[in-house]
């Protein structure tokens, strides 16, 4: 979602689009990446303000370029209460998108951010190539057992992207691990990521429009030494590829503690010779 995984997920070309929201436009292969957000500090001193760096890479927590500020559909704080507050001082640091936020009170709280959708058009074999790269084979297999692709010699694709992590602000107050961001496709774990050690299993339930996902495959990697300081030369540990049940729950073996992530896509028809990639991520830190 190369040697970031094992299963083909990258390539050096790839089709992303270059007009916002619903206008189109035909692109040439340029490079995808994924979109995370990572907590600037562990836990963030109490009373003081939160900083999310918004990564946009291929190499996890890292960041080549920066999300234009125009492409934040939503970014909010959530507190352990489920009560939601937009997040509006958004910036740029080098190459990464900032995210700032003064919450009220000591606690934990998810902070999560939605990107305006894009869209392109390409063939159905295109499609089909851009699913399995991106580490969704079994969705391309399915449209294909399916016969769902249009017999038209074009389509357009329109990919969206969540992204969601877990701040702390003192060391105590409400835990918010359980609450909704209120994204379109999101995971949420059934316990507090904290409270993991070495050799514990953490249940992620993921969703779609309220609904559970069923037989979806998510990617999930520990950051390597050098957190956003890494770099192409980092030694990095093989991702974990994991499915998720018939009630969307998914069963991540957590190997180690520190910074984790855990990503997937969800491709579905749109009706006629449109189709929809919903992309979701989850960042966390195991342990303490």
């Amino acid at each position: 979602m190369p040697s970031r995984r094992s299963t083909p997920r990258r390539s050096a070309t790839r089709h992303v689009a270059l007009a916002a929201g619903a206008l189109l436009a035909v692109t040439a292969p340029l490079a995808a990446h994924d979109f995370w957000l990572v907590p600037g500090a562990f836990p963030f001193a109490e009373g003081a303000g939160v900083e999310v760096l918004g990564q946009t890479s291929v190499r996890f927590p890292t960041s080549v370029s920066p999300v234009a500020l125009a492409r934040v559909a939503r970014a909010v704080i959530v507190d352990g209460t489920g009560k939601a507050t937009p997040i509006t001082d958004l910036s740029h640091r080098g190459t990464s998108l900032l995210l700032r936020a003064k919450p009220a009170a000591s606690g934990q709280y998810v902070v999560a951010a939605d990107l305006q959708p894009r869209s392109t058009r390409q063939t159905g074999e295109g499609l089909l190539r851009y699913v399995r790269l991106e580490g969704a084979p079994d969705a391309a297999a399915r449209i294909e057992r399916e016969g769902r692709l249009n017999a038209a010699d074009s389509l357009t694709r329109t990919d969206a992207k969540y992204a969601k992590t877990l701040v702390d602000v003192g060391t105590r107050g409400p835990r918010a691990f359980s609450a909704s961001a209120g994204q379109p496709l999101e995971f949420t774990p059934e316990r507090d990521p904290a409270q993991l050690r070495a050799g514990d299993t953490l249940r992620l339930r993921l969703v779609f429009r309220g609904q559970p996902v069923a037989g979806i495959t998510a990617h999930a990697g520990i950051a390597p030494a050098g957190g956003v300081a890494a770099d192409s030369t980092t030694p990095r540990e093989p991702d974990v590829h994991v499915a998720t049940d018939a009630q969307g729950v998914l069963r991540l073996p957590i190997t180690r503690t520190g910074l984790w992530n855990v990503r997937t896509i969800h491709v579905l028809p749109a009706g006629g010779a449109a189709w929809e990639t919903h992309w979701a991520t989850f960042v966390f830190r195991a342990g303490q």
